[in-house]
């Protein structure tokens, strides 16, 4: 795996499952239910959990490695609270730092930092051995793809409907 232009080639994105049409929600419910020997490798290898590690991808992939906690709650699928946690302890491994919204005194940004960059490119190489070898080479090519494309269906049949409530009324 190289870098190119200060991100990962092949796209951090395939390591959690997000890639190839595969939605967030299932990725997620693979990596904790069908994939545990991914997330004990990445834990054995790198020292850190898969929820952890999806955090600093989201940040590699972020303009400026940074993200609004807010943001960064949604797209992990986090309580804002959690994702506090979670950033506490990547800060206090150095990986995460936070920054003060200059727009919104009460909005932070989570940023990733040279040594959280470093750390994701040395354990990226064999995190993505370990979830080819677990999960993506066990399907043909064609059964990847349609995998998928029957996530991807799933996913767009559980997203609400726009304008809908977000809960009752």
């Amino acid at each position: 795996m190289r870098m190119e232009s200060g991100r990962l080639d092949g796209r951090i994105a395939l390591v959690t499952g997000a890639a190839s049409g595969i939605g967030k929600a299932t990725s997620r419910r693979l990596a904790s239910e069908g994939a545990a020997v991914v997330v004990t490798d990445l834990q054995d290898e790198a020292g850190i959990s898969l929820a952890d590690y999806e955090i600093l991808v989201y940040l590699s992939e972020s303009p400026d490695r940074r993200l609004r906690m807010s943001e960064l709650a949604d797209r992990n699928l986090s309580s804002r609270s959690r994702l506090s946690h979670q950033v506490d302890r990547l800060t206090d491994a150095g990986f995460v730092d936070r920054e003060p919204c200059s727009e919104d005194r009460r909005g932070y940004f989570a940023v990733l930092t040279p040594q959280g960059w470093d750390f994701l490119v040395a354990s990226a190489p064999k995190h993505v051995a370990s979830v080819r070898e677990h999960l993506v080479d066990v399907l043909t090519p064609d059964e990847f793809a349609e995998l998928g494309r029957l996530c991807a269906k799933v996913t767009e049949r559980l997203r609400p409907a726009e304008g809908a409530c977000d809960g009752p009324a």
